[in-house]
């Protein structure tokens, strides 16, 4: 059996990283500060090396903690630089491949330990001189009672939206409702109108044309619904209600091929 064991392997920042386990390491890094949780009974640590094309650039001691029932609990992790290869510190655009080694490497521990893995599991992060503390580099706790809470808060939201919809939706039937109404008085007023208009013009003239009220009368639908009953008889217009409707243009960042 090799004593050597390859547990990630990524393309990180252009570059190809592995990150290898010793076997003959583990266990000797107990001595370490591992800020052990009050559900921790039994300790176990590893040591592992992040090659980068090849060339040994961190090393990557983890401190891993279990509960009575063998269920992981936490990951104490602790990162040394070893190749001036690997950047101290964290700018934009710069991309943090320390961070994501880090991640990647959690990412592995908690695959492998999927089967015996405490569901409030958490893992911490610490940088040795001269790195840099990335104090993002944890996982935090959860309560699944808050996450219903928060749920059911979400759930009334959504019920009280509703309710205020549908009021708005009877409000504006009710409105619909009186301009159909008015709608049919006006039609009807207009076809007497046109009716005594088309017997003037029978008697006078009887020349076919259609005065502008009347090209109103052409329109039928939902479509006449939609504009105004208005009716200019000097200008024959027919002034419509235009409903804009607007969206949100969402942006998203540009993507920058990063370096180490």
């Amino acid at each position: 059996m090799s004593d050597v064991l390859p547990v990630v392997r990524e393309w990180v920042g252009g570059k190809d990283v592995v990150v290898q386990d010793t076997r003959h390491e583990r266990g000797k890094e107990l001595h370490r500060d591992m800020e052990r949780g009050p559900n921790v009974e039994l300790r176990e640590s590893r040591t592992s090396y992040a090659l980068v094309d090849g060339l040994i650039a961190m090393q990557i001691v983890g401190g891993l903690g279990y509960d009575g029932e063998n269920n992981l609990v936490e990951v104490v992790l602790f990162v040394r630089k070893l190749s001036v290869i690997v950047p101290d510190t964290w700018q934009m655009p710069a991309r943090n491949v320390v961070g994501d080694v880090v991640r990647f490497l959690v990412s592995a521990l908690a695959e492998e330990q999927m089967g015996a893995m405490h569901g409030n599991a958490s893992y911490m992060a610490h940088m040795e001189p001269p790195l840099r503390e990335r104090g993002y580099l944890h996982g935090a706790e959860y309560d699944d009672d808050d996450d219903n809470d928060d749920d059911d808060d979400d759930d009334d939201h959504v019920d009280d939206d509703d309710d205020d919809d549908d009021d708005d939706d009877d409000d504006e039937d009710d409105d619909d409702d009186d301009d159909d109404d008015d709608d049919d008085d006006d039609d009807d007023d207009d076809d007497d109108d046109d009716d005594d208009d088309d017997d003037d013009d029978d008697d006078d003239d009887n020349d076919g044309t259609i005065s502008s009220c009347d090209l109103a009368g052409t329109i039928s639908g939902s479509h006449q619904r939609r504009r105004s009953r208005s009716c200019d008889l000097a200008g024959g217009s027919y002034p419509e209600r235009i409903q804009e409707g607007g969206g949100d243009n969402t942006g998203r960042g540009r993507h920058i091929r990063f370096q180490w």
